[in-house]
């Protein structure tokens, strides 16, 4: 008996305190009688509570099993949201070794936070490389299937983007991303599923591989509303191209050509074509070159701007043209207007101070051309074609754009090139006064007329002879101007727009109380996607829904007004987009067209931080589920990581017995 227990007690019994039990006589009595008094509850309790000896051996093995699995679950979640952030940021997992690695030095310090880490790292049972990728590999595919639950559950239809690029280690990669709308609010997704290593990139390789990643994914080509490429030709071949080949299987895929590309396309025409645009190009890429690739020479212009700008303003440096990038021109054009006269004072400090003759030649001659006039003009007149060329790009890149933005969008810079053209003498004035504000630039001069080789010419009209400078300078803008006018009406001249426009003239004709009418070939693609009795029955009350919704229109001249009537929170959105649905059908069809292959183009600028120099021999599919998860942000800062773990855990007997269950 102890003692300690029962000194203090007030319901005490001398006979079991003091001394031993003598009346052996009567043992049963008094102990019965022991076992109902107050003192031997009050004794029975205390063991219970103090007394840890007497309880189940089983219970206590259990508690003490439990505490270090409860500890090694949670430093897995941590291990696991480590990784997630690493992916996320596109920064490297591993490094020259184990210890020097990102994720063993982010976990130990989180340990600062979180000490039980330490013994996770020394122990470093989990930490292993084949680990690390299965868990990789489990968020990636989480992350995948968020995307097509969401698309199966709110959308169904879908259209494919897709691109190819070469990455560092020289392989060839498909990136492909899935626009969907959800029929609930109209709101657009486009959601990067991948980049998917490429054999070969002739036409039946990329269509083999984005048919099995739709098989992949659970998703069928039936489902594919339209298809987003560039313009090249195993893309977009009439005949025997990736578009024609899934148009094939399914007719309502159809193909547009990326409004980026066609737009980018139009200027390389335009700059083909036109002299003035194409010389002021390759000067302004020549000069930057010449700039950028000495240390010291850039160090002597910054030097240089500094004094002149005198603004503590930061300089800016010469910029490199790139032939992939749709919105750099107007930004290079710009850097050498705004600092011409640093870069005339850089480029005469060089050819005086440099040791080499073919840099001091280079310099001279750069210098030379600066002094130009029909330099400083050509430069002014690229920057005013690019600067709303590229203003439209940056437009066009946006995922929400629509058919009939990008027709406004065209059409407003074809106007726009036309009033250049009408406004040349204003414009030309313009330079002239600017050019004169720069002392060390020529007045404008018409260079010496050349008399052509007579084998050159033909017929008995006599050699055309400009009379003045403006005239010459008139005539070289004209041509350009009417070059890009010409090729953005080739290049958005698609077939593929009377669809759309169509569907668009329904819509707003019906908002408004107008008449309307399907035509015949818009109706046989969509004869399975749409009840058109049903249909004509909901365009009647679509204009009493919008003058109810939203009294201030007077008219309507935008799809974005008709889809805002369904995409509001208010409680009854969602009975309105029941009782119209194939109004909302045929809205979801027409904004499922890509207008732009932008996402698939951000997705290599994503390629670039995941695979460099460093890391650029990493397994296919760890690659691509980094990749996931760095594109897909929003998705993978929403993983549930105790399911993960908990699949992860369950995966064999021997993880169960080490962490426990996740519940």
């Amino acid at each position: 008996m102890r003692q300690d227990l029962i000194t203090f007690s007030h319901n005490g019994e001398k006979a079991f305190l003091l001394g031993e039990f003598s009346d052996w006589k009567k043992c049963q009595e008094k102990l019965k009688k022991h076992s109902q008094s107050k003192f031997h509850a009050e004794a029975t309790e205390k063991v219970l509570l103090f007394d840890d000896s007497r309880s189940d051996i089983g219970a206590k093995l259990v508690g003490e099993l439990k505490n270090p699995q409860e500890t090694r679950r949670q430093m897995l979640l941590k291990q696991l949201s480590s990784i997630r952030y690493l992916a996320r940021q596109a920064q490297s997992l591993q490094g020259k070794t184990d210890i020097e690695s990102n994720l063993h030095q982010l976990l130990k310090l989180r340990a600062e936070d979180v000490p039980e880490l330490l013994e996770w790292i020394d122990n470093g049972r989990y930490l292993s490389h084949d680990i690390i990728n299965e868990l990789i590999n489990m968020m990636g595919n989480a992350v995948l299937r968020s995307i097509v639950t969401d698309l199966r559950k709110e959308s169904q239809l879908f259209s494919l983007i897709a691109d190819e690029s070469r990455d560092i280690s020289n392989k060839e990669q498909l990136t492909c991303v899935l626009r969907w709308i959800s029929t609930t609010n109209l709101s657009v997704h486009e959601d990067f599923l991948g980049m998917y290593k490429l054999k070969k990139t002739d036409a039946e390789t990329i269509t083999t591989s984005l048919k099995d990643i739709l098989l992949r994914c659970n998703l069928t080509i039936d489902d594919c509303r339209w298809q987003t490429y560039d313009g090249a030709a195993n893309m977009a071949g009439s005949r025997s191209g990736v578009a024609a080949r899934i148009s094939l299987e399914n007719p309502r895929a159809l193909y547009i050509h990326c409004g980026n590309h066609s737009l980018d396309l139009a200027l390389h025409d335009c700059v083909k074509e036109s002299g003035i645009i194409s010389d002021t190009l390759k000067f302004v890429q020549d000069l930057a070159v010449f700039i950028r690739s000495s240390p010291t020479r850039m160090a002597q212009y910054q030097h240089i701007a500094e004094e002149i700008n005198d603004n503590g303003m930061q300089v800016e440096n010469p910029h490199l043209l790139c032939p992939t990038r749709w919105t750099v021109r107007t930004k290079a054009i710009s850097a050498v207007l705004h600092n011409y006269e640093a870069l005339y004072s850089t480029l005469l400090s060089i050819a005086k101070e440099s040791s080499k003759s073919t840099v001091r030649d280079t310099a001279s001659g750069m210098a030379s051309q600066l002094k130009k006039f029909s330099t400083y003009f050509g430069l002014s007149f690229a920057q005013n074609v690019f600067s709303v060329c590229e203003q439209v790009a940056s437009t066009l890149q946006k995922p929400s754009i629509t058919a009939q933005t990008t027709v406004t969008c065209v059409t407003s810079l074809k106007t726009n090139l036309q009033r250049q053209r009408d406004d040349f003498h204003l414009f030309y004035d313009q330079v002239v006064t600017s050019s004169k504000a720069i002392n060390f630039v020529d007045d404008p001069k018409l260079s010496r007329a050349k008399q052509l080789p007579r084998r050159f010419q033909h017929g008995d009209g006599e050699q055309h002879h400009f009379q003045s400078a403006k005239e010459f300078h008139r005539a070289q803008c004209v041509e350009a101007l009417d070059a890009c006018m010409a090729a953005l009406q080739e290049r958005f001249d698609q077939e593929i727009y009377s669809v759309l426009m169509n569907i668009e003239t329904v819509l707003i004709n019906a908002a408004n109380g107008h008449t309307f009418e399907l035509n015949d070939a818009v109706k046989r693609l969509y004869e399975e996607d749409l009840d058109f009795d049903q249909l004509k029955a909901e365009l009647k009350l679509l204009e009493g829904i919008i003058s109810q919704r939203l009294p201030e229109v007077k008219k309507v001249t935008s799809i974005d007004t008709i889809t805002s009537i369904f995409s509001t929170e208010e409680t009854d959105s969602s009975q309105i987009v029941m009782a119209m649905s194939n109004v909302v059908r045929l809205l979801q069809i027409y904004l499922l067209a890509p207008m732009s292959a932008a996402s698939g183009e951000r997705s290599f600028s994503s390629q670039r931080l995941v695979k460099t120099y460093l890391r650029s021999t990493m397994t296919a599919a760890r690659y691509n589920n980094l990749i996931v998860m760095h594109v897909n942000k929003a998705r993978t800062d929403e993983l549930d990581l105790s399911l993960i773990a908990k699949d992860f855990v369950l995966k064999n007997e021997r993880r169960v017995r080490f962490f426990g269950k996740f519940y």
